[in-house]
This record gives C-alpha cells, structure tokens and sequence, in this order.
C-alpha cells in the first residue's frame, strides 16, 4: 500500500520504492517482536514500538518531501492526498 501511495506522489525510482517496501516490512516485523515480547508480562518492553515508529516513518518523510515538490497534486486522488496530510 505504502509503494503504491509513493508512486501517486511521483516516487519512480525503483530502488526507493523496494527500500520504502522493506523498511515499511521492518515495521511491520517489529510489531510482531513487540507483540512475541510482551505477551503475557506485566513489564512492558518498548523498545520495539519505538525502532518500529522510526522505520515507519522514514517512508511518509519521503513521500512528504515529494508531495511538496510535486506540481501536478491535481492528478493524485483526493482520499491519498488528504490520508498523507492528516495528523
């Protein structure tokens, strides 16, 4: 989803988009470390969540940093453009 959302905003080059791709599968993988570790422990360890939340969001800074030099934001789909400017 993320690779097609950075196409939209104009991201063609193929090496950016499989290292959006794996950073955004590195997400992905630790949150399922932060849910193996703190499953069933009173303790909770937040190391995960928070390498997660940086290599999350190292591909919306990007995809943000081509929306601004984007000149044809016309042609990108309200419900992206609109999902990316949100909080």
């Amino acid at each position: 989803m993320i690779v097609l959302i950075s196409t939209l905003f104009g991201i063609t080059d193929i090496g950016s988009l499989i290292l959006i791709f794996i950073v955004n599968a590195a997400m992905n993988l630790f949150g399922l470390v932060m849910e193996q570790l703190n499953e069933a422990k009173s303790k909770i360890n937040w190391g995960p969540f928070i390498w997660g939340s940086i290599a999350g969001i190292a591909p919306w800074i990007v995809i943000i940093v081509y929306m601004t030099g984007n000149p044809a934001l016309d042609q990108v789909p309200w419900f992206v453009l609109f999902g990316a400017m949100k909080p």
